[in-house]
């Protein structure tokens, strides 16, 4: 199955589990225009192919934000590596692959970061670049740092980290 292309930056977006216990629905990237819109789990359809697009918006309770963004790793001569990321209940954690994600693997270094503890801010400066900062003392001291495809998908980003409790 393809994904119709679709004028939003949260395109072709991929999410992973079926509305209910009835028969699989079609991809969350099919449905309402190309905008994920289904709970959290893992995907029915293991043939899907991978999304093209950097952010799955999902809006109701207890469901997950996923996809595809550039993550930059620690130290001095860290590079940017392409990562799964995932948004769920206040958490992000992240993987080298959906398939990863679909198989129930641990995120990559085991991370699952408290979104609450962090400020999720776009860089001014870079188009297609947000942070997060620590907010508090458990945060910890690390700096995340995180490129996307498109200043709209930057924004749609950052959105969702706040609205999983990250602060502006």
């Amino acid at each position: 199955q393809t994904c119709k292309d679709s004028a939003s930056p949260l395109d072709t977006a991929h999410t992973s589990r079926p509305l209910s216990t009835k028969a699989p629905p079609t991809h969350a990237c099919c449905q309402r225009g190309g905008i994920a819109t289904t709970p959290s789990s893992r995907c029915p359809s293991p043939g899907h192919p991978p999304p093209r697009s950097q952010l799955a918006m999902v809006d109701a309770e207890d469901e997950v934000t996923a996809g595809w963004l550039m993550k930059k790793g620690e130290g001095v001569l860290a590079g940017y590596k392409r990562r799964y990321v995932v948004l769920d209940n206040g958490v992000m954690s992240y993987y080298k692959s959906i398939d990863d994600y679909n198989k129930g693997e641990a995120p990559l270094k085991g991370n699952r970061v408290n979104i609450k503890d962090y400020n999720a801010k776009a860089v001014a400066s870079e188009d297609t670049q947000f942070q997060l900062h620590p907010a508090s003392s458990t945060a910890g001291g690390r700096v995340w740092e995180f490129k996307t495809s498109s200043k709209q998908t930057r924004d749609a980003w950052v959105e969702a980290f706040q609205n999983e409790g990250a602060t502006a």
